[in-house]
């Protein structure tokens, strides 16, 4: 009778992690080098702006804070009103296809809690748009009138600071120094939006809470992101402002780092 000895176990052979997995690996890390060197930038950005209360401001600095907080206005304004206006032909949408047709799901949003939307939106925008002006970066404004170039060369601005490899980042020299200036931007505007549509919906939802009835409602419907058809009960406004903000973030962020990444880029021919 033949015996068979047991070898130990039988292994197949130990897979890696794979190549997405390496890839992953390096995507996170890079997005988290990212996020420090924005973080850097913004208290950056803070620290010029507390050491010229005393009226030291460039005017052309200060004159771009205000083009970019203009600029983050409009596409927060713009960004809400799509946002309305879509959400609203989506609830016509499931109307017409439902067999249960009623007059609150095809009516439309009260004009008041349109305006408050678009407010809100306005308000993140704004935010988002003068931390990135404090910070030394540029949008379509400061392409328009010519000044994108003056204000990147301040040499106090945080912007130029990290263009020649301050604040962790590697400078403007070549091809994927500048894909990753271009992110650091983009990071910290999006970090700036979603810090703003939370702190935002945290402080009016409070307001709210301590309303009552319709007041409480109507605060709750403006802070949601639900359609004509979804009740204040329903809404989710801390979902919602994060939403918000993360959309108005990066519209603005798309922004500010493409123009400021080609006004380095120009400066540096």
């Amino acid at each position: 009778m033949t015996q068979f000895r047991s070898q130990g176990p039988i292994r197949g052979p130990i897979s890696g992690p794979g190549i997405g997995g390496v890839f992953a690996l390096g995507a996170a890390a890079i997005c988290i080098w990212a996020a420090v060197c924005a973080t850097r930038v913004a208290l950056g950005a803070l620290q010029l702006v507390l050491a010229g209360l005393g009226g030291e401001w460039p005017a052309q600095f200060l004159r771009s804070i205000a083009l970019s907080t203009v600029a983050g206005a409009v596409v927060g304004v713009v960004v809400t009103a799509l946002r309305v206006i879509l959400g609203r032909k989506r609830a016509k949408a499931e109307a017409f296809t439902s067999s249960l047709l009623s007059k609150e799901l095809i009516s439309p949003l009260p004009v008041s809690v349109v305006v408050g939307r678009i407010l809100i939106g306005a308000l993140i925008g704004i935010a988002a748009g003068a931390l990135a002006g404090a910070a030394g970066s540029v949008s379509l404004p400061q392409f328009l009138d010519g000044s994108a170039d003056a204000v990147v060369a301040l040499p106090s601005v945080a912007i130029h600071v990290l263009a020649g490899g301050g604040f962790g980042g590697p400078g403007t020299d070549g091809f994927f120094s500048l894909a990753f200036f271009f992110l650091v931007i983009l990071v910290l505007v999006l970090l700036s939006g979603l810090a703003a549509g939370f702190l935002m919906t945290v402080a009016l939802w409070a307001v709210g809470g301590a309303s009552k009835g319709a007041a409480k409602d109507f605060v709750i419907k403006v802070l949601g992101d639900g359609g004509p058809g979804v009740s204040s009960k329903d809404e989710k406004p801390i979902i919602a402002g994060l939403v918000r903000g993360a959309l108005i973030g990066i519209i603005v962020g798309l922004l500010q780092a493409g123009f400021t990444t080609w006004a380095v880029a120009h400066l540096q021919k």
